[in-house]
């Protein structure tokens, strides 16, 4: 089962990486939470802006959480409830909100963005 879960996830086709270690652009301290801007690599040359929720005195082997739906990742950190992302890292997880295929930083549809259009053709073109 597991050989036809990868078929139908394309993982035949995949391209190799070029890069092979995440990035951390920035790390800062908001509310009372370590928030930090990664990289990390993904088929081909194509690099996934996240961002990483944690308390700040947090230690290895946390639950993860990974959050994918909103069009703009930034505007989750403004969520609020049981369910949120600053909510469950202040419960003890490490959250990651990555840029959506379709959407975010890697994506543009605006007039005269040529090249960021080019890189969100190319970077969701490896799943269709």
């Amino acid at each position: 089962m597991l050989g036809h879960v990868r078929r139908l996830l394309g993982e035949h086709a995949a391209l190799p990486r070029r890069a092979t270690n995440a990035q951390t652009f920035s790390k800062t301290t908001e509310d009372g939470l370590l928030v930090e801007h990664v990289v990390y690599p993904s088929e081909g040359g194509i690099l996934v802006p996240t961002i990483v929720l944690r308390k700040p005195s947090a230690g290895a082997g946390l639950p993860i959480v990974v959050y994918c739906g909103e069009p703009d990742r930034h505007a989750m950190l403004d969520l609020e409830g049981p369910d949120s992302p600053a909510h469950l890292a202040r419960q003890g997880a490490l959250i990651a909100i990555p840029d959506v295929r379709c959407y975010g930083e890697l994506f543009s549809t605006k007039p005269g963005d040529e090249a960021r259009q080019r890189t969100g053709w190319e970077r969701n073109g490896i799943v269709w």
